[in-house]
């Protein structure tokens, strides 16, 4: 698999606050999220590449998983149980 090609200018970086959005998530909220096996905020920008997608949760239902955590299968509740 090939890399994407380098940014060519500065302007067409993205930078990590403003291409992630932060909300809340409360018990009985219907949720869209994103699983990532590392905290974006907390990983070197050339880290940042290796952060994974786990998991997509949509209206509080799984959607997508990669299988690698357990109790997050597509059409599973996002606690794992129905």
């Amino acid at each position: 698999m090939r890399s994407p090609p380098a940014p060519s200018a500065a302007a067409e970086r993205l930078l990590r606050h403003p291409a992630l959005r932060v909300g809340r998530l409360s018990p009985g909220d219907s949720t869209d999220f994103v699983l990532l096996s590392a905290d974006p905020f907390q990983v070197s920008a050339r880290q940042l590449r290796a952060v994974r997608v786990l998991a997509l949760v949509r209206g509080g239902e799984v959607v997508w998983s990669d299988g690698t955590v357990e109790g997050l299968a597509p059409g599973t509740a996002s606690g794992g149980t129905r």
